[in-house]
């Protein structure tokens, strides 16, 4: 249900329906959600088990943080 929620909210955002009012308070909303949502999976964090995970564990997270970062970085410059 999500995609498709996603692409009819696609459809109507690009036949520009939708009135500027109506896009501000979906964005706004947006931003909120995503926020909650970032929020709710950092407070279901073991931080014990992560722990236990040692080093290798941080050192993934540390690897998948530079290359997400550096794929946004990079397609940021592409596109702008």
């Amino acid at each position: 249900w999500f995609v498709v929620g996603f692409v009819v909210a696609a459809v109507l955002r690009t036949t520009g329906w939708l009135p500027s009012g109506v896009l501000g308070v979906g964005s706004a909303a947006g931003t909120i959600l995503l926020a909650a949502a970032m929020f709710a999976l950092g407070a279901a964090v073991d931080l014990r088990a992560v722990a236990r995970g040692g080093r290798r564990a941080l050192t993934a997270g540390a690897v998948g943080t530079v290359v997400l970062s550096s794929v946004t970085l990079v397609g940021l410059t592409i596109t702008t």
